[in-house]
């Protein structure tokens, strides 16, 4: 409950009296009462009493959940507080509203508000140089930024942030759609971790001949392949690399993540690739290292006998040499 009481005196002989008190009756809802009185003195020579006037408001007010109110209030009036009770009375039946009226120039088209934030903290990074379309802006200490009067079209979100571990990327949509006919600004949220890579290498395996009647034929690593078209794909974008002629490849700024890579080259006759898609699960700030191998394809053997040899026959002599030098040891014994 809040109440306030004054004393005021004008000119001479002139006194008022006010007072007005506010009661909370309910969550919305309050009642209010205020008064006042007014009274002149009989100056010295008056054989006349000027008298005065007295005065009481009341009102009842629900404010409602859209932000309008809706008020009930009846006013007293008198030359004394008992007039004022038996005598002229007003009620008023009142609803209020609040009215958003500009007063200052329109806001510019092409808005966009957003935010840049520490993926390990959920904090807001601070300093960061946020490039969108023709225009450029750094977050402020939470990390928030703003942009006006860039023209419709859709914006890739791009970042210029080192973080003091060294490289960092971001992750999040970067894709900004701005739509002048909007009243409320476009929106975007990333956030910064550290930068990973990806290293690998493209080799050929060949086959090592060996010699008559020694061990099997082996494999041995024939030396790199250069020019080869790498491909790392993720969930939004695909990168392309081509290994050097050490047949190395490099990605980096990689974001955490989902990976696949991918070697985008035709293979010879009678070769394969041990490996033409190697998944990887990155870490923020983690370091890889890969290697795609072209090897030979494994050949089935196969013996084909020669015109007029019957495999049969020779099987069928075979076992009769055996019996017959079998039959001669006996007859020595």
């Amino acid at each position: 409950m809040n109440s306030v009481a004054a004393v005021l005196r004008g000119s001479d002989h002139v006194v008022t009296i006010g007072g007005d008190a506010q009661l909370r009756l309910a969550e919305h809802t309050t009642l209010a009462v205020g008064g006042s009185a007014t009274r002149t003195s009989v100056p010295p020579g008056v054989t006349f009493d000027p008298g005065g006037y007295t005065q009481v408001d009341t009102r009842l007010t629900h404010e409602l959940s859209s932000g309008a109110s809706i008020s009930m209030r009846v006013r007293f009036g008198g030359r004394d507080f008992s007039d004022a009770a038996l005598g002229q009375k007003l009620a008023y039946l009142e609803y209020s509203m609040p009215l958003q009226v500009p007063v200052g120039p329109a806001r510019e088209p092409g808005r966009v508000r957003g935010r840049v934030v520490d993926e390990q903290t959920g904090q807001g990074v601070a300093g960061t140089l946020v490039r969108l379309g023709p225009q450029a802006a750094i977050t402020d200490d939470d990390g928030r930024v703003a942009f006006a009067g860039l023209p419709a079209g859709s914006y890739r979100v791009a970042l210029a942030h080192q973080l003091s571990s060294g490289s960092s990327v971001f992750t999040g949509n970067p894709l900004v759609v701005v739509d002048e006919s909007r009243r409320t600004p476009s929106r975007f949220d990333v956030a910064v971790e550290p930068a990973g890579s990806i290293t690998g290498s493209v080799r050929q395996i060949i086959v090592a001949r060996t010699g008559i009647g020694a061990s099997a034929d082996s494999l041995t690593d024939g030396g790199p392949l250069g020019g080869v078209s790498v491909a790392l794909v993720g969930a939004r974008d695909t990168v392309y690399r081509t290994t050097d002629a050490s047949g190395v490849f490099t990605f980096t700024d990689v974001p955490s993540g989902s990976w696949t890579l991918i070697v985008m080259a035709e293979t010879p006759t009678q070769t394969q690739w041990e490996q033409e898609r190697i998944p990887l699960v990155m870490t923020a700030g983690e370091h890889r290292a890969v290697t795609f191998r072209l090897v030979p394809k494994r050949r089935k053997v196969k013996i084909v006998a020669g015109d007029g040899f019957d495999d049969s026959k020779q099987d069928k002599q075979d076992k009769q040499d055996k019996r017959d030098k079998q039959d001669k040891q006996d007859k020595r014994q």
